[in-house]
């Protein structure tokens, strides 16, 4: 009499991990439309930069390419005066 070692592949198989919720998305924007937003020339943004009166961006590429959070500059623009 032989007996089987084999055992179904499904038998063997651990179990799903459980759903986990995920981080809510958070929106990048690029210089481009951060000037439109809020009316400034680009050489005006980075002169804000340099300055340290805009938050600082994220590096998105090793070009040079960077952006802003969104939530991020939402906040900024809380914490300024008003005009």
């Amino acid at each position: 009499m032989t007996t089987s070692r084999h055992t179904s592949r499904r038998s063997r198989r651990t179990p799903a991990p459980p759903a986990v919720e995920a981080a809510p998305l958070v929106r990048i924007v690029r210089p481009a439309e951060v000037c439109r937003l809020l009316g400034l020339t680009r050489q005006a943004l980075w002169l804000m930069r340099r300055r340290g009166d805009f938050p600082p961006g994220l590096k998105l590429s090793p070009g040079g390419s960077i952006g802003w959070r969104e939530d991020v500059l939402r906040e900024w623009l809380a914490s300024r005066p008003a005009a």
